[in-house]
């Protein structure tokens, strides 16, 4: 049964939408909840609580994508559920994972205050059940097939002077799926080995210069890969050339895909219209209008408003009218100071004590992060790697108009629900 026969149950109140919707969904949600949980009985709970959590939020709600919606849902649940064990075992506990958390395994090599503070910024108190849960977290996005990818990859590059603990090396294989190198950091052919590794792992999209370190020892890459297709393709033939209003109000020139759905989704919220484009892998593609004379920066400049962004605001279903810039571009950060100004201050002195990882003297040097995204007619395609170097030491009668003419905020979300990629289009024409 196609999602919108199902949704369509749900606004009946016919009680087969739920019976439909663990047909179709069940094995998927027992995963998702497995994966985190890693106990059935409760898995089995969370799958239950899902049906019961969309019955009671469809209608008002009417996903387009019901995958992504149960997905997120039971995610959200399922969290939960590991947080209230945690706390009822150990007296206290966190939320599982974050972003951060894909891009540094090495948290569990990592001691005493140094490790306090990478735990602490990603709200988790056991560094073990972290990698499980990122191994999880790996095995349940990964996706190859003729339509799209998503893909994460890692790898250690360690110089042949440095020591590396076993334990750490096959935790590294076993839950962050990294490949090991050996490397010469005073030798500019490693760098471009590892331009040619990041280029293999993210499709060709990136391929970045690298600067080594002579005193350089260590050094942890990651990349993450996605690509995929629109459900509905966007008709080359109605793409026009129109203005786009940057922040700084200058209109530049730039190619518009434009759609118009007779019955979609979308969500009002305070400051903000957002709706979503679905992806043929389950996925969604999440665009965020600011209101007129708010800015996109302003509408997710703290973690409290980028939650309310992306997740509140009143549901309504109607017409939808897209009218969304063709971009390509990217970004490429220093997250040193970002990470400094987080908290996280130890892993960076010269004292920082990695006795996971090694016996030696090690600390952080730099953290670097790459971005390069890009959206037409057919579809998505991002990529992203960050290196981590180291040195010794109710059916609604409404309407909406996505017109992105101006800046705007955009996320991509999994079939799971998770958010992959996020960022702000400020000036589509720029590469």
């Amino acid at each position: 049964m196609e999602d919108s026969e199902i949704v369509k149950l749900y606004f009946d109140r016919n009680e087969a939408a739920i019976t439909e919707s663990d047909a179709k969904y069940g094995g998927m949600l027992m995963n998702i909840s497995y994966n985190i949980l890693s106990d059935r009985e409760d898995s089995r709970e969370c799958v239950n609580d899902t049906y019961q959590k969309a019955w009671s939020s469809i209608p008002p709600n009417k996903p387009f994508s019901l995958a992504a919606y149960l997905g997120r849902i039971i995610r959200n649940l399922s969290i939960n559920r590991w947080y209230e064990n945690r706390a009822r075992k150990r007296g206290g506990g966190a939320t599982l994972l974050s972003e951060l958390s894909e891009c540094i395994p090495s948290p569990c090599g990592v001691e005493a205050e140094t490790v306090g503070e990478l735990l602490s910024l990603l709200g988790v108190e056991d560094k073990e059940h972290l990698s499980s849960a990122c191994g999880n977290l790996y095995r349940r996005l990964y996706t190859d097939n003729k339509i799209g990818k998503l893909k994460i990859a890692n790898s250690l590059w360690i110089d042949d002077s440095f020591v590396c603990k076993t334990d750490f090396a096959e935790n590294a294989a076993r839950n962050f799926y990294a490949s090991s190198f050996i490397a010469d950091f005073a030798n500019s052919g490693t760098a471009k080995e590892m331009s040619r590794w990041i280029s293999e792992n993210t499709g060709g999209v990136l391929a970045p210069k690298i600067d080594l370190n002579k005193l350089q020892i260590f050094s942890i890459i990651n990349t993450v890969y996605f690509k995929d297709e629109w459900t509905s393709r966007f008709d080359t033939s109605a793409t026009e050339t129109g203005d786009f209003y940057t922040s700084g109000g200058r209109a530049v020139k730039c190619s518009f895909m434009n759609n118009d759905f007779a019955s979609a989704g979308f969500v009002k919220g305070e400051g903000f219209t957002r709706s979503s484009l679905g992806l043929k892998n389950g996925g969604e593609m999440v665009f965020i209008l600011p209101d007129d004379g708010i800015s996109a920066r302003e509408l997710i400049s703290s973690p409290e408003k980028l939650e309310t962004a992306f997740r509140d605001g009143e549901s309504s279903w109607g017409r939808v009218v897209w009218q969304i810039p063709k971009f390509d571009f990217g970004t490429s950060l220093e997250l040193t100071d970002t990470l400094k100004a987080c908290g996280i201050s130890s892993a960076f002195d010269k004292s920082a004590d990695f006795g996971g990882i090694t016996d030696g003297s090690l600390f952080i040097s730099r953290v670097s992060q790459d971005t390069r995204i890009s959206i037409d007619e057919n579809g998505v395609e991002a990529a992203a790697f960050t290196k981590i170097d180291y040195n010794t030491g109710t059916v609604p009668s409404d309407e909406a108009y996505m017109i992105l003419d101006r800046p705007f905020v955009y996320g991509i979300i999994s079939r799971d629900g998770v958010l992959l990629f996020a960022g702000i289009c400020d000036n589509p024409a720029e590469n």
